[in-house]
């Protein structure tokens, strides 16, 4: 029995630790809040960006890749890709192959 109130004493001191962490220490004085320039910080998370995925593209090609040569044969294969991509019309490949412009019913079942 003495067990359980011991556990359950605990328990409330706990409560009342993380309650007070959470309301923090009132003494203290809030600080107001650093105003931050919204493009200078999506400039600095663009950079940011762009730095992990050259890390990310160096990292994956290190274990790709056997030696030089190999390297850019596989990066002139990515790049060729990407540009047929790009040429292809937007149109071209949005548009259904086949079909002409209406109102289609489709029917579930053997119906």
């Amino acid at each position: 029995m003495q067990t359980i109130f011991d556990r359950e004493f605990r328990r409330e001191k706990n409560l009342e630790i993380a309650k007070k962490l959470a309301q923090g220490d009132p003494k203290k004085k809030k600080e107001a809040p650093v105003k931050v320039d919204p493009k200078k910080e999506a400039e600095e998370k663009k950079a940011a960006m762009k730095e992990t995925i050259n890390n990310l593209e160096g990292s994956f090609f290190k274990h790709i890749a056997k030696d030089e040569q190999d390297l850019d044969e596989i990066k002139a294969r990515g790049q060729a890709a990407m540009n047929r991509v790009v040429d292809e019309s937007p149109a071209k490949v949005n548009e259904p192959t086949g079909m002409t412009a209406g109102t289609y019913v489709f029917k579930y079942g053997s119906n």
